[in-house]
């Protein structure tokens, strides 16, 4: 904690916000999205077929495919659900839409528990192989990072 710290010129705030503002604040119609190398887009989803189907505003739900999120899709729905929250209050966030879903969270929501609970099981199994924070804290202390892909590491 022992950390020195200084006052940043005048100059140098101007080029923090420069870069800031060009790097991270570009539109989306300005800036194109990178893309994906793999051409297997199915490697990236999971299609759950209901074993109970449901119908919903006209749209009959037989499957339901989940996706795992790019980054920016993902904080944005944290966002979301965080003013849900605030604005409603608790269990506000249930009902807002994970765009990596390919139901809206009503119909995820009033599905039968098996199926609800296999479509959950899809997404988590996406976020499974992630470390927990304390392991990437230990990890960073001791210079080696975990393996966060879930694959074997060449050595195991």
């Amino acid at each position: 904690m022992n950390r020195v710290t200084r006052a940043l010129t005048a100059e140098e705030i101007a080029r923090v916000e420069a870069r800031t503002t060009k790097q991270n604040y570009v539109g989306e119609e300005q800036k194109a999205s990178p893309t994906f190398v793999s051409n297997d887009d199915n490697a990236r989803k999971i299609t759950i077929p209901l074993e109970f189907p449901v119908k919903y505003e006209g749209v009959t739900y037989e499957e339901i495919t989940v996706q795992r999120p790019i980054l920016k899709v993902w904080k944005q729905y944290l966002l979301d659900c965080a003013e849900a929250v605030q604005k409603y209050g608790l269990g506000a966030d249930d009902d807002i839409d994970q765009p990596w879903v390919s139901a809206p969270a009503w119909v995820i929501n009033h599905l039968d528990f098996v199926d609800g609970s296999r479509v959950e099981a899809a997404q988590e199994g996406f976020f499974a192989a992630l470390p927990s924070s304390q392991a990437v804290e230990e990890a960073r202390l001791s210079n080696s990072m975990p393996d966060i892909t879930g694959e074997n590491s060449p050595s195991g």
